[in-house]
């Protein structure tokens, strides 16, 4: 049986803290309340170079989890999602998104900085697109002229083949030829047995 955790923690509107060791390791970014410290993210091409192509789509998760990117809790975009969805569906949309901005004031989260999170993610998200395209693509063009190179293959061993079939019927006819020729001959002095 899982252990019950509060309503606020299970909205995502609250997050349990970690201690200081554990955040440290556990992720490489850092946000902070104020608007003019710029949060780390990892969009460099080494790290999405890192990132294997697999037989499957990979899941949006994997991808913030590859590049260091946290992918809930109340410092990221998503937490306008959370509380969104804690409010009552009936609410008209105006309404909805005061009383988010609100929620996000009365939090003491830095709205700047949940916005720039979003950014972030979406230049992660980008950049991952481009670079996964690009592997794409070079194993695209490398089976294709992989096909190439096969198909010239196949088609000088069709043509090996047909020249060897044309060789094959001039060999026989010039053998059927002197059969005929040494038959005929046979036929004219009269069929006897040799000696």
């Amino acid at each position: 049986m899982s252990s019950k955790r509060p309503l606020l923690e299970r909205l995502h509107i609250v997050e349990k803290v970690e201690s200081d060791t554990e955040q440290n390791s556990a992720s490489e970014k850092i946000i902070t309340d104020d608007p003019d410290v710029k949060t780390t993210v990892h969009t460099s091409n080494n790290l999405l170079d890192d990132i294997p192509i697999k037989d499957r789509p990979m899941k949006v998760k994997e991808i913030y989890i590859k590049a260091g990117q946290l992918s809930d809790g109340i410092n990221t975009i998503f937490i306008i999602e959370n509380y969104s969805n804690a409010l009552p569906m009936n609410l008209p949309s105006e309404v909805k998104k005061q009383s988010v901005l609100n929620l996000i004031t009365a939090s003491g989260l830095n709205m700047q900085n949940i916005i720039r999170d979003g950014h972030d993610k979406l230049r992660l998200l980008n950049a991952f697109l481009h670079n996964f395209s690009s592997k794409t693509n070079e194993v695209i063009t490398n089976n294709e002229s992989e096909i190439n190179k096969l198909t010239e293959k196949i088609n000088q061993l069709k043509k090996a083949n047909a020249d060897m079939e044309k060789l094959m019927q001039e060999q026989k006819s010039i053998i059927e030829f002197e059969e005929e020729r040494i038959q005929g001959l046979i036929d004219f002095v009269g069929d006897t047995k040799s000696v």
